[in-house]
């Protein structure tokens, strides 16, 4: 239990008063980004809290999820407890646990201490993400086509289908953007209907002749 005296309290108000902010001096190698290590937050408020006569301390918490630290301030009589920071660890290994508790209580202290934190991510390392580029997917490509001008609007690989797309696309003869659709799709619905019989291809034929008399 925390046992605050008004000692401390000055003394932790006038160490604030001459703490500042922790230089950059780590840079995270996936983010390209900088941060300020443990080590020179440590060395940016030692000093000054020292020398109000407060010591910190910082305590690890038991936890199945990764590093769980949390910082104590002590002197004057008095104790000061900042709470638990959790930050979590994807992996089990050692390497990834010391990871973890470095940047658990390189925050604890931060935070504790009222440090802004510049935006960074090296937590990754804790983490363990792998930043690979997604793969990109492989366009479509269908064998039967129904174009406005170099644009592909729909498409697939059964004829039969196709019919139908050339239908929902083409439905208005009197419409200038089905006659377009038309123009450009020509090739592929007379591909469609050499590969069709009967009344499938009939029907390219009717849409070919209503388009094409045009």
């Amino acid at each position: 239990m925390d046992t605050i005296t008004p000692e401390l309290v000055t003394a932790l108000t006038l160490a604030q008063e001459e703490i500042k902010h922790a230089d950059k001096d780590g840079k995270n190698p996936y983010y390209k980004s900088d941060y300020a290590t443990l080590e020179q937050v440590i060395s940016t408020v030692k000093p000054v809290l020292n020398k109000h006569g407060v010591m910190f301390q910082q305590i690890s918490h038991r936890t199945d999820m990764g590093a769980c630290v949390e910082t104590l301030f002590l002197g004057h009589g008095g104790t000061l407890a900042t709470g638990p920071v959790l930050i979590a660890a994807t992996q089990t290994d050692p390497q990834a646990f010391g990871s973890a508790l470095t940047y658990a209580k390189r925050y604890s202290l931060s935070l504790a201490c009222g440090i802004g934190h510049q935006k960074d991510d090296d937590a990754e390392q804790g983490m363990r993400r792998k930043l690979t580029p997604k793969p990109q997917e492989a366009p479509v490509v269908h064998k039967y086509k129904v174009m406005k001008n170099d644009t592909v609007i729909d498409g697939t690989d059964n004829p039969i289908d196709y019919l139908q797309l050339c239908r929902t696309h083409m439905k208005d003869t009197k419409s200038d953007s089905c006659k377009l659709i038309f123009r450009s799709s020509e090739q592929y619905i007379k591909d469609a209907q050499q590969v069709t019989k009967g009344k499938i291809q009939e029907a390219f034929a009717t849409l070919r002749g209503v388009y094409g008399n045009d």
